[in-house]
This record gives C-alpha cells, structure tokens and sequence, in this order.
C-alpha cells in the first residue's frame, strides 16, 4: 500500500511538471482586471501578460485618484495572475509615488510617480520622496556604488574609426577611413545591434559599407561597383532599414542589416508615414532627408526621435525631454529625463545616452552616471555615441 502510494506520488508529480512546462510554451497571453483597497481608496488595476518571440512581461496600469500609474516587468512569476499584491503610496509636495508589491520578491523596485499632472520617473523626484524610504525598498542600486562602466556594446566616431568602449578604455577600432581624419559623423550609423559604417580605399573614396553584429560578433562586407566620392549621403533609417544615395552611379540603394543585404532600388521617398516613387534625379541635385518616422500609435505627441522595443515606444522632444510610451496604454506618457542642454542624444532600449558640454552620460533606473569625458565632444557631437543595452526590466 505504501509502496503504491509512493509510485502514485511520482506519477503525479511528473504529471504537474509536464503541465507547468505545457503552460510555459503554449499560455502566451492575459488580460484581467481587479481591484484594491488602500487608506480608504479604491485602487484598479489593469494586467496584461504577454509572451512573444521577443519579450516575456507583464503591464500594469493602475489607477489611483483619477492619475494613471504605468509600470512594465519581466516575468518573474511563471505566467501568474493577479501578480501585484499590495502598493505603497508617498505624497509629499504635490508628487504621489507608487511601489508594487509582487506575489514574491524580486531584484528591482517598481516606482511610478506623478508631479504636475504628469506621470515621471522616479529618480526625477527622489529629492522629494526618496526610494529608499519605501518600506520595500530593495538594495539592488549596486550601479551607482562603482565608477567603473560596466555595460558593453557603447560606441563613439573618432574621426577615422569607432571606438567600443570597456570597463577598462576603449577596447576595439573599427577603422572607417586610411589616412584622413573626418570630424563629422554623416555615414556611420547603430541600427539595434548592428553597426553600420563606410570603407575607404587607399585613395580615400568610399568603397562600400561594413555590417557588424555586436552581440554575435560577426561581420558582413558590401562593395560598390566602382568607389564612391563623397557626395554619398545617408537620408535616414526607416523600419530598421539604411537608405542612402550614391551620386557617384546615381542610385539609392537600402542596407538591411538583419538580412545582411546591400541593394540597388528604384527611387523612393518616406514622408515619415507613407512611401512614393521619385525620380532619382531629385535626390542627386540636392540632399533629400526623410523626416522622422510618425507612428500612429503617436500620433498625439511631437518628437525629433523615436525608438521602440517589445514593450515601449520612447521619444525625444525638440527641448530635450525624454519620454516613454507604454504600447499597452498609448494615452499616458512617463517623463523620464529632461535637460534643455544636451546637444545630442541617443535611448537603447529605455537607457539614455546623452552629450552635454564635454562629456557622455547615461541614464537608466538607477540615475545618471558619466560614461567617458571628451574635450572634442564640445565641437563635434552630433551622432557621435551610440549604443545598444538590453536591461532585463
């Protein structure tokens, strides 16, 4: 009897692992509402799970006070439900912040806050209300504890090459030119986690163009059929794809760095919504750029740049403001950095970098921190750092 208890046992311990691994590959999706009560106020809470291809999180909206509180986290929680099970609430000063407490602790403190009638990151009011006086405040700012850069894969023109930056210096120069310096960076672009950049030949005309994939590390070369003047330009990146006119052949050609393809097309423009046909003609006698992408989903918000990821939309502002659009909920925008100072600015999967005076910062969940002081990035600083950082959030 014992014995067939013990096998039964067995049996059905190997049954619930098989469905908690069926539910893992195949449960992809929620949506739920539901509520609760803090201080007397009746607090909702709108939660969506979401499992694709690239992404594995969770959306939270929550309303307090007639404000909308929006926070994004990875799946920490094996595709539970009703995965907040209780909230802290600070006013002071006309800023009410908000910290979410989980079905079981995790590494990071989710903190919305609003000031102004705006929704901001928290770091923006820490002056106000202090993370750490939450009650489940957790320690994991280990970031600002070092003065070392720990992240790979950030990237700056140097005149003739781009520079990787490490913990200990630059690392590695991929060369972009022989024997000249240029000081300004119109043909080198970061497309995610591709750079993408011009190769001279000895007589100091652009040969073709070079790909490489800074996570795998691998290498792809295109080459023109004859080499280029410099009359080439860039006219902008649309859908993660380089565009670009040779006035040397007269022809657009377009770069997709996740195809690993470099191709001649019939002439085309992108108004920043939709694409016509143009006679190459038009983009020979005179630069021709192509605005900004305008999405949709956007609409409502003016921006000079715009970047996205599985879960967010993020924008920059004329004035240097710094947003984050959750694409759960496209109404309600986080501040999440402004400073009218920066000449130049680029966001990697929600972590800011920014040029201001002489000087590279980067802003994530943890603060502001330099990245690498410069007194050239006082003259030239237009698209000379970019990056690519993937942050579990």
């Amino acid at each position: 009897m014992v014995k067939k208890a013990f096998y039964t046992a067995i049996i059905l311990s190997v049954v619930f692992l098989i469905i908690q691994y069926l539910i893992g590959v195949f449960y992809n999706h929620h949506d739920i509402k539901y509520e609760m009560v803090k201080n007397s106020e009746k607090i909702k809470i709108n939660e969506i799970y979401e499992k694709t291809k690239e992404d594995d999180f969770y959306s939270i909206k929550l309303e307090y006070r007639n404000k909308v509180f929006n926070y994004d986290i990875s799946n920490f929680f094996n595709h539970q439900k009703k995965i907040v099970q209780d909230i802290e609430i600070k006013e002071k000063n006309n800023v009410t912040c908000i910290m979410l407490k989980f079905l079981k602790k995790v590494k990071y403190n989710y903190v919305r806050c609003y000031q102004n009638h705006e929704q901001v990151d928290q770091m923006l009011v820490n002056h106000i209300i202090n993370i750490k006086s939450f009650n489940n405040y957790v320690d994991s700012e280990l970031y600002n504890k070092s003065n070392t850069t720990d992240e790979k894969n950030q990237f700056f023109y140097k005149y003739h090459y781009i520079a990787e930056l490490s913990t200990k210096g630059y690392k590695k120069n991929y060369f972009t030119t022989n024997n000249k310096d240029i000081y300004y960076n119109e043909l080198s672009y970061m497309i995610n986690n591709y750079l993408i950049f011009p190769q001279y030949t000895e007589d100091d005309l652009i040969d073709g163009f070079k790909i490489i994939d800074v996570i795998k590390n691998t290498h792809s070369y295109f080459n023109f059929d004859h080499p280029s003047s410099k009359t080439l330009y860039v006219q902008g990146i649309v859908d993660n794809k380089l565009y670009l006119v040779n006035r040397t052949d007269d022809t657009q050609y377009v770069i997709d760095p996740y195809k690993s393809v470099m191709e001649k097309i019939e002439a085309k423009y992108f108004d920043g919504k939709n694409w016509s046909n143009r006679n190459i003609n038009d983009f020979i006698s005179n630069k021709v750029f192509f605005p900004v992408r305008r999405y949709k989903a956007l609409n409502k918000y003016d921006y000079i740049k715009v970047y996205q990821n599985s879960r967010n939309y993020y924008f920059i502002t004329k004035d240097w403001k710094f947003y984050q659009v959750s694409k759960k909920d496209i109404n309600s925008k986080i501040l999440l950095y402004s400073d009218k100072d920066i000449k130049d600015a680029v966001i990697s999967n929600g972590s800011i970098y920014f040029i201001k005076n002489d000087t590279v910062y980067k802003k994530n969940r943890y603060g502001i921190k330099e990245v690498i002081k410069n007194n050239e990035f006082i003259y030239n600083f237009k698209n000379i750092v970019n990056a690519y950082y993937k942050e579990e959030m």
